[in-house]
């Protein structure tokens, strides 16, 4: 009876999937000039071909197959793989604004506010405005500066821990864990300040995030069936993450606002400091955005996923 059910519910699947897989290399096949690739199996393309070893493995595998630059079928996606240093740099460099547009997955539609960060904004006025205020104001060269100064205060404070764990008892220290602490904090204190109290609750939303958008879910690789990402319940676990991290970032938001506020009322503090050099980035879009030297459609789920980005 179960058998009968599965085959009830699967094989209609399957049929939909194989009439969309036909018509799609149809409409490829008449329209775009594909570089090479490996052959492609129905439904599936060649998800086949990435399975066993890491992926960037299997990648440079078919590279010396197919040459630097092939064509992949994940499901009903093409994917172009660029393996050439030269390739990559007219990619990134030389045509960067005809790839400036990133596809959007589940996870950057649910996590961050449907792509609207720098990121993952498709290219158009809200990518040209956040990409110039990421120039102008948050990678500028005196907070490039800062930011180093951050991380090499940080750096010394790692090389303290380790000289005082192994005095203290001589055993093995885990430099991977102390590698990994020294990361957040510093894009801890870049993004939200010294003493941000939900340091450890945005960093777990952050680990999260990076690892439902660090690969393809079976909705990404099936779009036109939008009910997959509810049947696996991909959907349900991005939008509780999407939650959690929203929460977060009103707090801190709030409290870096606040601060401001004070920050302003005081004619001493602005007299003796550079407000400038105490800013984060928190505090960098929060300014321009209450300032309205950003643009109307700038809106605060844009701030947020900009700060997210710059977390992961």
């Amino acid at each position: 009876m179960e058998t009968l059910l599965y085959f009830s519910i699967f094989l209609p699947l399957l049929f939909v999937l194989l009439l969309k897989t036909l018509k799609s290399q149809r409409k490829i096949k008449a329209g775009y000039n594909l570089p090479p690739g490996p052959p492609k199996l129905p439904i599936i393309g060649n998800m086949h071909n990435l399975r066993g070893e890491h992926p960037h493995r299997r990648l440079a595998a078919l590279a010396k197959t197919y040459g630097p630059i092939f064509h992949l079928k994940l499901g009903e996606i093409d994917v172009i793989v660029v393996t050439s240093p030269a390739l990559a740099a007219e990619v990134t460099r030389t045509h960067d604004l005809n790839f400036a547009s990133r596809p959007q997955f589940m996870g950057t539609k649910v996590i961050l506010y449907d792509g609207g960060d720098l990121v993952f904004a498709p290219y158009g006025k809200l990518w040209a405005q956040l990409r110039k205020i990421c120039t102008v104001e948050l990678f500028s060269q005196k907070r490039v500066k800062n930011f180093g100064l951050m991380m090499e205060e940080e750096g010394h404070n790692m090389v303290e821990k380790v000289q005082n764990m192994s005095t203290v008892n001589g055993s093995p220290v885990n430099i991977t864990n102390l590698l990994l602490s020294i990361a957040s904090t510093t894009v801890s204190r870049a993004a939200f300040g010294k003493d941000c109290a939900q340091h450890e609750r945005l960093f777990t939303g952050v680990k999260k995030t990076f690892k439902y958008l660090s690969g393809f879910d079976l909705a990404d690789l099936y779009p036109s069936l939008t009910f997959l990402a509810d049947i696996n319940g991909m959907r349900r676990r991005l939008e509780r993450v999407r939650r959690d991290l929203d929460g977060t970032l009103n707090e801190i938001f709030e409290e870096h606002m606040e601060r401001a506020k004070r920050r302003d009322e005081d004619s001493n503090y602005i007299a003796d400091h550079d407000v400038l050099d105490d800013e984060d980035l928190v505090d960098v879009m929060l300014r321009l955005k209450t300032s309205g030297e950003l643009e109307d459609f700038i809106t605060m789920d844009n701030i947020k996923g900009v700060i997210l980005v710059s977390s992961l």
